[in-house]
């Protein structure tokens, strides 16, 4: 049974303008109808409507098997819930989405999963916890696998984007295939669905004005007591920062413990250099930085929106910008320069000659 479809039917039955692209309703003329039908499709419409369709077919069961009281009931074979968001431009829904496909490629590791399905998960617990890009074309797809069960994100007509959580299995999530767990399954469904739409929002206003950027590096006070700065670049604060925006704490509160073990177990940071006390240390720095906060009344802490885009700006700036222009300052330094490969080597030599013919048109010198 697809929702889409009943909606569609319905919204006719009232003789309501609306369109659609394939499945999805792009346009409709009363979207306060189109909100209140969607908010009664539950277990019980699903139920009506396949005892409608039964009652079309061949009974399985025999009189005398009725009449000893042996009923049908109905199960979930598969469940599928999306959020979509549509847009009025492919080329602005390609280029909010592909950017999007390479900072979510960590969420199918076990402590990201856990959190986004709000499921506990042990190195035993069976089944399958990976991230896969799938092409198609021009068209990708970015799928979070949680045993039977995954979150996928996908263009659809090139105007929507759809984000879905596919049941195919509710032990999965610790209930039974019987139709009256619809509505716990929805919730769960929504949850993950919020929790990744959320960090995605996160990540694409990630950038930072120069204020913000000069408050976090630059030591300052807060509360009467002075608070060092984040050091961009250094080894330190740098592995940090990616252990809170890139390796699975940012949707989940976590201990100093767990910021140690990250460190350790995911970046390579030898243990004497993130013991409890200098992890202690860098926490409440954070905490000055207004970048976590900590739980009321425990020893965890929680990453706060501008720590999220702190981790992420600051982050992709070292790895995607500052790391690679470096790494190409070092090579022209050889006596047999080798020619630029990399994305960034080619944007820096366009850049150095952008600025060559800048100077020569200002009349400046060249500096020695």
């Amino acid at each position: 049974m697809n929702a889409h479809g009943y909606l569609a039917a319905q919204l006719r039955r009232r003789r309501i303008d609306f369109r659609t692209d394939e499945n999805c309703i792009v346009e409709v003329a009363d979207p306060a109808v189109l909100q209140n039908i969607a908010e009664g499709f539950d277990a019980a419409l699903v139920e009506r409507i396949a005892r409608r369709w039964l009652a079309m077919t061949p009974d399985p069961l025999t009189p005398q098997e009725r009449a000893a009281g042996y009923p049908t009931r109905l199960s979930i074979y598969q469940a599928e819930f999306c959020d979509n968001v549509v847009f009025y431009k492919t080329q602005v829904l390609n280029r909010i989405y592909e950017p999007l496909l390479k900072d979510h490629l960590h969420l199918g590791r076990l402590d990201t999963v856990k959190v986004l399905f709000d499921r506990r998960i042990t190195r035993r617990t069976p089944g399958r916890f990976a991230t896969r890009v799938l092409r198609q074309g021009v068209v990708s797809c970015l799928k979070v696998f949680y045993k039977k069960s995954f979150l996928k994100q996908y263009h659809k007509g090139g105007r929507v984007l759809r984000t879905e959580v596919c049941i195919n299995d509710p032990a999965d999530f610790g209930v039974r295939k019987s139709l009256v767990h619809l509505e716990y399954l929805n919730r769960i469904a929504n949850h993950a669905v919020t929790r990744f739409l959320k960090a995605q929002a996160v990540v694409r206003s990630a950038a930072l004005d120069r204020s913000t950027f000069e408050r976090i590096v630059m030591p300052s006070e807060q509360g009467g007591k002075r608070v060092p700065g984040i050091r961009f670049g250094a080894p330190r604060s740098m592995r940090m920062l990616e252990a809170l925006g890139c390796a699975g704490l940012s949707l989940r509160a976590f201990s100093n413990a767990d910021l140690r073990r990250t460190l350790t177990e995911r970046l390579g940071v030898p243990a004497e250099q993130a013991t409890v006390a200098r992890i202690g240390y860098e926490l409440r720095k954070l905490r000055g930085k207004r970048l976590v906060r900590k739980a009321m009344g425990q020893n965890l802490y929680t990453l706060t929106d501008l720590g999220y885009r702190v981790a992420i700006y600051f982050t992709k700036l070292h790895q995607r910008v500052l790391t690679p222009l470096l790494d190409s300052a070092d090579r022209s330094l050889r006596s047999d320069p080798m020619p630029p490969t990399h994305s960034a080597d080619r944007a820096l030599q366009r850049l150095n000659a952008e600025l060559d013919a800048l100077v020569e048109q200002s009349g400046l010198k060249h500096a020695a």
